[in-house]
């Protein structure tokens, strides 16, 4: 069995459609590597399909941060 350390990512979304809309939320998700968590936000962030876009990422255990 293959184990992955996943770190915890906090995020600040603002919802653009919807019924959130203009709306701010925090989020709380988990992923393998902090390179992947700043992809899926990136991603996310210019899909115009998603109904949010990523406004800031912190790593809950180091504090690192990305805006978008």
């Amino acid at each position: 069995m293959i184990t992955v350390e996943m770190i915890t990512v906090e995020m600040n979304t603002f919802h653009c459609k919807g019924a959130k809309n203009g709306q701010v939320d925090f989020k709380v998700m988990r992923f393998p590597n902090w390179d992947l968590a700043c992809k899926w936000a990136g991603t996310q962030t210019m899909d115009v399909v998603c109904p949010f876009v990523v406004l800031e990422m912190r790593n809950a255990i180091t504090g690192q941060k990305e805006w978008f």
